[in-house]
């Protein structure tokens, strides 16, 4: 997970190869299978393996987690919802939760998904509010933080977008999207 955080995916698989292993049915071995397939963009091989963590740990906030951004990548956006409602309610300061929440509807107004001006506006509040609980559950969020600033900067607010992606770069030195933002 830490070889894939810093982005050395080949260090990455020789550490997972030797976890699964050691212990295949380990449940911190498949979760951090499923984190390496969401980081390496792996829809298909997280699918699968989130799958398997459901039939296994499906009430696991951070199995909720995991198919819950598969199942909105593949838009079953109901299904996303729901697992989306078991991760925060079996942890309700499980922020990655709130993060991908936030993005989502990030998404539907970047991607111009919505292009309704009142739906344009309900979607940048849901983004906002679902960053701000995620910065409830951990203030010092370098992702939260990027967020805001991203949604900031989209909703033509710049002085808000600076504050918020200079607060991510201090947060999170070495998280390369927010000092991208900034």
């Amino acid at each position: 997970v830490i070889e894939a955080s810093q982005g050395n995916d080949a260090a990455s698989e020789d550490a997972l190869k030797e976890a699964i292993l050691s212990d295949s049915e380990d449940l911190g071995v498949r979760t951090a299978q499923v984190y390496v397939a969401l980081k390496q963009g792996k829809l298909n091989a997280m699918k699968d393996l989130a799958n398997g963590l459901a039939r296994d740990a499906g009430s696991r906030s951070e199995v909720n987690y995991y198919l819950a951004t598969v199942l909105n990548a593949t838009q079953q956006y109901s299904e996303s919802q729901k697992r989306f409602e078991m991760a925060v309610l079996s942890d309700p300061a499980n922020y990655p939760m709130y993060i991908e929440r936030a993005n989502q509807a990030l998404v539907l107004v970047s991607s111009q998904r919505v292009t309704d001006k009142d739906t344009v506006a309900y979607q940048f509040l849901v983004a906002s509010a679902f960053f701000e609980a995620a910065l409830a559950a951990k203030p010092d969020s370098p992702e939260a933080l990027t967020g805001m600033a991203i949604a900031s900067l989209l909703q033509a607010r710049p002085a808000d977008s600076v504050r918020y992606a200079k607060s991510a770069t201090a947060a999170g030195p070495t998280y390369a999207a927010g000092f991208y933002v900034y």
